[in-house]
């Protein structure tokens, strides 16, 4: 089984449970998290986003200092896609961080927005009209 590719969030569940209690679902179904680069199952997906996992990245980020700048980690999706974008390239760190978190808070203030249009049942329409 240790060369069976596997999510790892199970896998390190069955490290802190006993193997007899945990059931390991369609271990055929693996993708590869756009965030952490780790293959991870469908019970393991993030709900907001099924081409992440369900790890919270920015900690894991932090935590993984050596693999910064390699292109294989990301604190969340706006860091993902400044880094990936090659007109970015030229930026320094400190202009990057200022663009993620530009992004970042226009995902926030469209959730916002999104979510009271619905509480007062406007069309589609009318909030792309806002």
């Amino acid at each position: 089984m240790s060369d069976t590719p596997m999510c790892y969030i199970c896998r390190e569940m069955m490290a802190k449970r006993s193997a007899q209690r945990f059931v390991f679902l369609n271990p055929d179904k693996l993708e590869r998290c756009l965030l952490c680069n780790r293959p991870f199952c469908t019970r393991h997906k993030a709900v907001e986003n099924n081409t992440v996992c369900k790890i919270r990245h920015d900690s894991y980020y932090d935590n993984h200092r050596n693999l910064h700048g390699t292109g294989t980690i990301f604190r969340n999706m706006e860091h993902r896609n400044i880094e990936m974008d090659p007109s970015n390239a030229e930026l320094d760190p400190i202009m990057k961080f200022l663009r993620e978190r530009e992004a970042i808070q226009k995902r926030v203030e469209e959730k916002k927005r999104i979510e009271e249009a619905a509480k007062r049942e406007v069309t589609s329409e009318e909030i792309a009209k806002q």
